[in-house]
Order: C-alpha cells, then sequence, then structure tokens
C-alpha cells in the first residue's frame, strides 16, 4: 500500500501497521482481551471516526461459524468507535483492481484526492503482486 505507484504499489500515506485499539471494560468482558489490533490503518476524517482500517483474512485464521461470529463482534466493537474495517482476503489482495479500491477508500479517508493509476503503473503493480504472491510461477490469474 506504501510503495510508490512505480513500483508497484499504491501509494497511501500515513498507514499503520498493527495499531492496539484499547477496549472499554465493558468492551473487554464481550470480546475476552484487552485490546484489537487493526492490521492496516490510516487517520481517519475526524474525531468520531478515527481510523479506517483494513484487516486480512486468511482462510485459516478466519476459518468457520466461530471465527465468523467472531469477526463479526469485532468489527461491531470497532464501529461503535467509529473505526471502519475492509476485510481483505488473498484473492483480492492479488488482484490490482481490489488493491486499486481499498487505496481509494484508505486515501480519500484522510480527506486525499485520489489519483487512478496509469497503465503502466498497474503493470508494476502485476508485477510486484506476482513476485510476492506466485514467486515467478506462471499460475498468475490475471489479478
Amino acid at each position: 500500500m506504501t510503495l510508490p505507484r512505480f513500483r508497484g504499489g499504491q501509494a497511501v500515506r500515513n498507514v499503520s501497521l498493527n495499531t492496539q485499539i484499547p477496549l472499554t471494560a465493558l468492551e473487554r468482558k464481550a470480546a475476552g482481551k484487552s485490546h484489537y489490533e487493526l492490521d492496516l490503518c490510516v487517520p481517519g476524517p475526524d474525531d468520531a471516526h478515527p481510523y479506517v482500517g483494513a484487516e486480512y483474512y486468511g482462510k485459516e485464521e478466519h476459518a468457520g461459524e466461530l471465527r465468523g461470529l467472531r469477526d463479526i463482534r469485532r468489527e461491531s466493537i470497532l464501529a461503535s468507535k467509529g473505526i471502519s474495517i475492509h476485510g481483505v482476503t488473498k484473492e483480492q489482495a492479488t488482484n490490482v483492481m481490489e488493491l486499486e479500491r481499498l487505496a481509494k477508500v484508505l486515501t480519500v479517508s484522510q480527506g486525499e484526492r485520489w489519483r487512478k493509476p496509469t497503465a503502466a503503473q498497474e503493470k508494476a503493480m502485476r508485477e510486484l503482486i506476482r513476485s510476492l504472491y506466485f514467486h515467478g510461477s506462471n499460475d498468475m490469474r490475471r489479478p
């Protein structure tokens, strides 16, 4: 997300990783933990909406009915704090259009102007995705 576009990134600014969000006593009781951690977040548009985040939903960590219920509770508690979360699956993380959509949300939420990448920048994004997820394999299906 933070790499410059000519290097295959999305050029999103002010990105923080693994940001801890403390929970109130009531929230701790419901969640069974003292805080939640956001995989990736940027500052939100105002004090009432302090962060806009992205959560990577891996198949193993987020599989099953119980895990799905925990994810819903987590997102509900974070939403009550004004924090919106955008889930990203591996399929989305390997798709240039989906990454552009998420980058646009993160950029616009900070009050910045979104600029659509050029064809050359999109090509660099595809090459970066291929090197990160497919390790030179020809198995990549047009991200």
